[in-house]
């Protein structure tokens, strides 16, 4: 049996073209950057990458790369040489991160609370609403003896 043929021209990322692509990556660069220093474009990347999901994982990882290597560097310094300065600023941007989380949460119970208040704004303009189209059927009741008047006249009262 034949196997098929692909149509269309050939793919212009090739294993060289990954190669320079995680270079870059692992050097800090962003995806766009080192397609633009590749010599390939970005949308030829994505597409490639959609049809090998195995790819987007490994840039994935090549991505984060550089910054597990500084902190591992990071983190020799300060047991290896007990090195104050690098002590500080992981001390610094772990606050920092914490401090985002924190800040974010917030963000996310504000804007849950004022979700809730627009709908409970809603239903009560639904309330109101419902009370307005019904108000046009209004009853009187004669509190006296509980009868229902309708279009009280007052040719109806007794005379003296």
């Amino acid at each position: 049996m034949k196997s098929k043929k692909e149509a269309g021209r050939p793919s212009t990322i090739t294993p060289e073209v990954i190669e320079k692509v995680k270079g870059y990556i692992m050097s800090g660069t962003s995806l766009k950057d080192a397609c633009l220093l590749a010599d390939t474009n970005y949308s030829t990347w994505s597409n490639h990458e959609r049809a090998d999901p195995d790819l987007r994982r490994k840039r994935k990882a090549w991505q984060s790369m550089l910054v597990a290597q500084a902190k591992i560097n990071i983190s020799k310094q300060v047991f290896n040489n007990h090195d104050v300065s690098a002590s500080i600023w992981i001390i610094e941007h772990a606050e920092k991160a914490e401090t985002k989380r924190a800040i974010n949460a917030l963000n996310r119970a504000r804007a849950k609370r004022e979700r809730a208040q627009a709908q409970i704004a809603e239903r009560q303009a639904q309330q109101l609403k419902q009370l307005d189209d019904s108000s046009d059927q209004a009853i009187i009741v004669d509190d006296f003896t509980d009868e229902e008047v309708s279009d009280y006249d007052d040719s109806n009262k007794d005379e003296d």
